[in-house]
């Protein structure tokens, strides 16, 4: 006896759900256990340990927490040079934000070589990055041994 066939949806059957969900598993699988691969030998390679973890942990909480609070104050970027010490560069961000006086700049700095480097009248420490508040001339080493 044959049945009329009525209109037929489109959906997935059991066995197409089951297969799929099998080659999704096995790729979170292996991408789960690259990641694990490549965390323990970028720890190695660069000699961290638990005593160094904990210093890199609270050097990066500062670092968040100032640049957090740098861009909420913000008004805007310095694009055109117009922060006295600092020419723009592919390594910096100079932030303007508003104060009671007027503008003051705030520059973020990356160092990306192993050399101490120049920038304008600050020197900034070899793989370090630092924050330099140009309304009072401090410079703050947030980050050190960055690669």
């Amino acid at each position: 006896m044959n049945f009329p066939r009525s209109k037929s949806n489109a959906a997935f059957t059991l066995v197409e759900l089951i297969i799929g969900m099998t080659l999704s598993l096995m790729i979170m699988g292996a991408v789960l256990s690259s990641y694990v691969f490549l965390g323990r030998n970028f720890t190695r390679s660069l000699g961290l340990s638990s005593t160094n973890q904990a210093t890199l942990e609270s050097q990066s909480r500062r670092t968040l927490a100032y640049f957090t609070q740098d861009v909420r104050m913000a008004s805007g970027l310095d694009t055109t040079g117009a922060a006295p010490n600092v020419v723009p560069s592919a390594s910096g961000l100079t932030l303007i934000l508003p104060t009671v006086s007027g503008t003051k700049y705030v520059t973020y700095y990356f160092n990306s070589t192993s050399l101490d480097a120049s920038l304008s009248s600050y020197t900034i420490p070899a793989n370090s990055l630092v924050r330099i508040d140009q309304s009072t001339g401090v410079i703050e080493t947030l980050q050190t041994n960055l690669l």
